[in-house]
């Protein structure tokens, strides 16, 4: 019962503003008065019988019968029969045609067919179109996007046809400055190219992204104690690794029967660390478990 009340409540101020229809005509003609086709001047627009006068996105008047700032053609305005149809609506230059949520033909700029942007009321095809401020027609045609003139009056790049024009990359062929070390003479590297570093050594690049690194010097033979702890649970099933400082971290097996590392003397597991339950899974059976199973030392 509530719900049939509040949407009743609703309607109400749709119904009463709709009036008669005995001055709808009147109603169009002060929304053109307004300020013409696509300009609205809110000061001009006839106040409806309910909510308030608004101006609709394209420039006409209109009105907010809730007041809940979602502006609606005032009765009797062509608006209200309008019929859109896709399909016959122009194909706009960047994007899809669409329909706004007024019936009139729209366009998707980003394709997403959530968002319609009205088109234009106002034809803008005999507007002025300044003249271009470089040889546009000698502009090199990009591989992508279109010819353009950048604000310096140098060709460039309008890559989505949006009128936002790039500078062209700068040629290939433009002079490049000379190395500054004998790179003839670097030592090819086993992953990336020989370089130059700042200091005008030889260097190298590992990713061809033209930073050049300091080559790695041997690192020659690491002194590390590779002694085993004396310890059952230490029995070479869980992997052992060396840590920050040539230290190595030995892998142990812990009561849980779960590889853990060994460290205070004590086979120690990560908090959260999963425990099995049960027998391990069949090979074939396709299960990987979130943890290495071992066999856990016996007890003494």
């Amino acid at each position: 019962m509530r719900k049939a009340a509040f949407l009743l409540c609703l309607c109400l101020p749709l119904v009463s503003a709709c009036g008669d229809g005995e001055d709808d005509d009147d109603v169009i003609q002060s929304g053109l008065d307004a300020g013409g086709p696509g300009v609205c001047i809110l000061s001009n627009c006839p106040a409806p019988d309910t909510g308030s006068a608004c101006c609709l996105p394209a420039g006409r008047c209109g009105q907010d019968p809730l007041g809940i700032g979602s502006c609606q053609p005032n009765p009797g305005d062509p608006w209200t029969d309008n019929v859109c149809r896709v399909r016959e609506c122009p194909l706009p230059t960047i994007g899809n045609p669409c329909c706004t949520s007024f019936g009139t033909c729209g366009n998707d700029p980003f394709g997403l067919g959530t968002i319609c942007y009205a088109n234009s009321p106002i034809d803008r095809t005999d507007a002025a179109v300044p003249e271009p401020n470089c040889p546009i027609d000698e502009c090199p045609l990009p591989d992508i996007g279109f010819s353009c003139c950048t604000n310096d009056g140098e060709c460039g790049t309008d890559p989505n046809g949006l009128g936002a024009c790039y500078p062209n990359p700068v040629p290939v062929d433009a002079a490049v400055p000379d190395p500054t070390c004998p790179i003839a003479d670097c030592p090819l590297p086993e992953v990336g190219f020989s370089c130059c570093t700042n200091a005008g050594e030889c260097g190298v690049d590992p990713n061809g992204f033209g930073v050049c690194y300091p080559p790695i010097e041997d690192a020659g033979t690491m002194d590390i104690d590779v002694t085993p702890p004396d310890d059952p649970s230490v029995t070479g099933e869980c992997p052992s690794y060396i840590a920050v400082g040539n230290i190595p971290v030995w892998g142990c097996c812990s009561d849980f029967g779960v590889c853990g590392t060994f460290m205070y003397d004590t086979c120690l597991l990560p908090v959260g660390t999963q425990i099995p339950v049960g027998p391990p899974p069949e090979d074939d059976a396709g299960v990987q478990e979130p943890f290495l199973r071992c066999e856990p030392p016996a007890d003494d």
